[in-house]
């Protein structure tokens, strides 16, 4: 090898080449890897009494019309609505004695 060939640069073009094709093998990756997922389990029946139902009143149309409204201070958001669900509890739970 001759001196110049020893130290010869890696070129830019040289570069984005190999990068592109590392960046195909690796997005080509997991369709060669044969994977097998296992079917979705079927969700096991309740017994009613273990049934929690939630009714709310003053709704428009019967649905529920605050649905993305989950910030208890927000302008218009309503406490008798689906916040009590996740911050009732929190209230109850002492994470300092772990009760």
């Amino acid at each position: 090898m001759t001196e110049r060939d020893r130290h010869r640069c890696f070129s830019r073009r040289d570069f984005i080449r190999t990068g592109t094709l590392a960046a195909g093998a690796l997005a080509a990756a997991p369709a060669l890897i044969a994977t097998t997922q296992p079917a979705a389990a079927q969700p096991r029946s309740v017994a009613r009494n273990r049934t929690l139902t939630l009714v709310w009143t003053g709704s428009r149309e019967g649905r529920w019309i605050d649905y993305e409204l989950w910030n208890p201070y927000a302008i218009g958001s309503n406490h008798q609505n689906g916040p009590g669900i996740l911050y009732e509890p929190l209230a109850y739970y002492s994470a300092f004695a772990d009760k």
